[in-house]
């Protein structure tokens, strides 16, 4: 579950063709955004740059330990039973749902 826990992603982007990056064994680290502190709300919170969030403990934000401001997958809710989920590379369309389907099982 999200919370500073490191997400591994296998590199991708062009349809895979032998050797996979998966078949030669790289991968991409990813770690969760660590909320700050927002004085005015008295609550921690995420920059979610300018999408209206709702608070939910579903919501995260992924990004590479190298460059911790360039976001590489973001997920929050966006209306009582909506979330927005958007990524780039390195995650697949796949992975990026995945990571986020998983969210909804912690509790």
């Amino acid at each position: 579950c999200p919370g500073g826990s490191p997400v591994r992603a296998v590199r991708s982007g062009s349809p895979c063709v032998s050797p996979c990056a998966s078949e030669r064994g790289e991968t991409d680290m990813l770690s969760t955004k660590l909320p700050t502190w927002n004085e005015e709300f008295k609550c921690l919170v995420l920059d979610f740059e300018g999408r209206t969030v709702m608070a939910s403990p579903h919501n995260f934000q992924l990004s590479s330990p190298e460059d911790p401001d360039e976001l590489v997958c973001q997920y929050g809710k966006i209306g009582p039973n909506t979330f927005s989920l958007d990524f780039k590379q390195p995650l697949s369309i796949i992975q990026a749902f995945g990571v986020s389907l998983s969210t909804s099982f912690c509790s």
